[in-house]
């Protein structure tokens, strides 16, 4: 019985659309799937309306926390002011962080106000700072930040907008545009549901989520049948035991190693001949079909 990371895991999430649609790639290397899905998000965020104001009150934030979202907002203006994207990009991601840290999932957060601007705004400022620090990783050819890490900070950065507009189908869509830039095709698909089906924003937005779902539909099953391969992989490696003993060969190699540099040689003499042991039943295992 082999363990699952030599059968299927570490291949679930890395179908291309192309192995499964036509024979086409979908990209060749992490720069050119972060450099297509900016000049996507670029050309989505551009069209996307705000939401309409609650006419509700403004929400109660914890105040500490408030005071320090409201530093982060002004930190983020003046690295605005410098042009340092990345500085921008962090302070205010750490902004819509801390608000949402505190509030409640179910709280209706337009009408709170950060440095004399709602929240939402603050969150816009955050996608495009995003965007724009991934964009100068692109182009730098040593970047100081890899662009796989700033493609996921976008990709949390979308999320955390549904949380501020959870009627408006742009940010699922986005998330989802970023989860197929990875190839994670199966999330993508459900990301491209969810948009579909929200009642706010452009009736456009919802046909562009459809489009997406129907394009990555075939690598999103191909994706969850692995997963399901993956999964009776794992369960089959533990339920034969032999789990248990790769775990107690590596604590028995550890021990073994600690006898010795205490310089009992008896001890470790124990612990070297019970790896072996464990190291036969294992074998035993492993040449079950």
């Amino acid at each position: 019985m082999l363990p699952p990371s030599t059968r299927t895991c570490g291949s679930v999430y890395k179908i291309r659309v192309g192995d499964v649609r036509r024979g086409q790639r979908v990209g060749n290397g992490m720069d050119g799937k972060a450099g297509a899905i900016a000049v996507a998000v670029l050309a989505i965020v551009a069209t996307v309306t705000a939401a309409k104001a609650d006419t509700g009150q403004p929400p109660v934030v914890q105040r500490s926390l408030y005071l320090e979202a409201e530093r982060s907002v002004y930190l983020a203006r003046a690295s605005e002011q410098r042009g340092d994207t990345m500085s921008a990009a962090q302070q205010y991601m750490t902004a819509v962080s801390l608000v949402e840290s505190t509030a409640p999932r179910d709280l209706n957060l337009s009408k709170l106000v950060l440095a004399g601007e709602p929240l939402p705004g603050i969150g816009r400022r955050m996608i495009y700072y995003e965007l724009k620090l991934l964009q100068e990783m692109l182009a730098q050819p040593q970047p100081m930040m890899r662009p796989e890490g700033v493609l996921e900070n976008l990709r949390l950065a979308y999320g955390k907008m549904e949380w501020l507009e959870p009627f408006n189908p742009a940010w699922p869509y986005l998330e989802a545009v970023a989860l197929a830039a990875d190839q994670d095709y199966r999330s993508a698909f459900q990301k491209c549901r969810e948009a579909a089906q929200l009642p706010g924003g452009e009736e456009s937005v919802r046909e562009k989520a459809r489009s997406l779902a129907e394009h990555i539909k075939p690598a999103a099953l191909a994706q969850e049948q692995m997963k399901e391969a993956d999964q009776q992989a794992y369960m089959e490696y533990v339920q034969s035991g032999a789990q248990a003993l790769d775990f107690a060969m590596v604590s028995a190699q550890v021990s073994a190693t600690e006898a010795r540099n205490k310089g009992d040689t008896a001890e470790a003499d124990m612990w070297d001949s019970r790896y072996q042991n464990l190291k036969k039943q294992r074998d035993q295992i492993g040449q079950q079909p």
